[in-house]
């Protein structure tokens, strides 16, 4: 007689669970990637001024230059939604420039500005760095502005608040499909549909003449 324990039977785990925890390990793995290269390309030696003292003033909006390579475009769209951004709030961010007044960061404000006829607009001065790193800072801060995600729950309480409060969430840059679809919570229910399972649905659909 075999007196061996067989193995206890473990359930299937549920096909979502298994592709949560795989997307969850490949998001670690390429964050622990990510943090490697940014570390195997840091600076051997950091500034000593790692807080130089930069200064601020007002700028004739006209005084300012373009930089001769805008690494960033910008469509009508977005061209819109600094103008409504600029007339409800003011400028609230500086224009960053160098010693010879080229823009280095803020060229959408620049352009809202000219656009509004605002004589002078808000400016610091970057003038601890060669050309060179003036270049690298500029593609630098473009692409930092637009990395990191979102936080949907508290992104979706801040919005539910703001239009407690009367306020138009368009101001915000999102567009309003994206308001609805976090507000509504259709993003949940258009998650749980299997797109794979759409064509079954239809399978065995029958049409006859006359139908409507």
């Amino acid at each position: 007689m075999n007196n061996r324990k067989s193995k206890g039977w473990a359930p299937a785990a549920p096909k979502g669970v298994l592709a949560t925890v795989a997307a969850k390990s490949r998001m670690r793995r390429q964050v622990q990637r990510e943090l490697t290269e940014i570390e195997a390309h840091a600076p051997v030696k950091r500034r000593n001024d790692l807080a130089p003292r930069l200064e601020f003033f007002l700028m004739p909006t006209e005084r300012l230059k373009p930089a001769s390579r805008q690494v960033r475009r910008r469509d009508a769209t977005q061209s819109a939604r600094m103008l409504a951004s600029v007339a409800r709030f003011g400028i609230c961010r500086p224009v960053l420039i160098s010693a010879d007044q080229t823009i280095i960061e803020g060229h959408g404000i620049w352009e809202a500005a000219r656009q509004m006829r605002i004589a002078e607009i808000p400016c610091i001065l970057v003038d601890h760095l060669d050309d060179n790193a003036l270049r690298l800072l500029r593609t630098t801060l473009n692409r930092l502005s637009e990395t990191g995600d979102w936080d949907p729950e508290t992104l979706r309480i801040e919005f539910e608040e703001l239009t407690v409060l009367g306020e138009d969430l368009v101001l915000t840059g999102f567009e309003m499909a994206e308001v609805d679809t976090l507000l509504l919570g259709d993003a949940d229910e258009l998650g749980a549909v299997d797109a794979e399972a759409l064509p079954d649905l239809c399978a065995d659909a029958v049409s006859h003449l006359g139908d409507v």
